[in-house]
């Protein structure tokens, strides 16, 4: 209603303008050329006063990756990892099911190293994919034995988080232990930009 009364108050200013020009105009100016030039700036006001489109919708981001600085089962030690679909809360059913990579950086004492891992169901929304680094554990993940470094979980679905616990022998019968909080990743890192975790 407002931008319809502005409209209005505009094209009543534009005539008035117009037609003072009008009668101020050339003799040799036609009644076509003078209707043109209204025409013309009517067009401008109107594109002035009509509101832009609106913007477009997000486009969903299905995929979350996850950090874990430091996990190991070396020495005695072993670590547990915690990755959680954490797509339904209490509005309801939000994020979507799906795979999870697992790539390991670093190395056993003998210099091996494991290949990615990618879990051979995926994980529903609300559960959990769980597993130790010496005895691997859900959705077909197997043990990285001896392995030292740290663990890149690449989750094919938003709303991924994480949990570890470093424990000084098998989980469960452990005495001592400490927690790996996983940093949520930007989806892509370069050396031109600064991390920044946004935790």
């Amino acid at each position: 209603m407002v931008r319809r009364s502005v409209l209005v108050q505009c094209v009543a200013g534009v005539l008035v303008i117009c037609l003072v020009s009008a009668s101020l105009a050339s003799a040799r100016e036609t009644t076509k050329q003078i209707l043109q030039r209204i025409e013309e700036t009517l067009a401008q006001i109107i594109t002035l006063v009509t509101p832009p489109p609106p913007p477009p919708p997000p486009v969903a981001v299905n995929r979350t990756r996850l950090l874990f600085p430091f996990v190991t089962n070396q020495a005695g030690w072993d670590t547990a990892i915690t990755v959680a679909n954490t797509g339904r809360d209490s509005t309801g059913v939000v994020g979507v099911a799906g795979l999870c990579a697992i790539y390991y950086f670093g190395a056993t004492p003998t210099g091996s190293t494991f290949p990615r891992q990618t879990t051979s169901t995926p994980i529903a929304v609300g559960d959990h994919l769980r597993l130790t680094i010496s005895g691997g554990g859900s959705h077909g993940i197997a043990a990285t034995p001896n392995f030292q470094g740290y663990v890149e979980v690449d989750c094919q679905f938003p709303y991924a988080h994480g949990y570890g616990l470093v424990t000084d022998g098998p989980v469960g019968s452990a005495r001592i232990g400490g927690t790996v909080q996983a940093l949520v990743l930007p989806h892509s890192r370069t050396r031109a930009v600064a991390e920044s975790l946004g935790q």
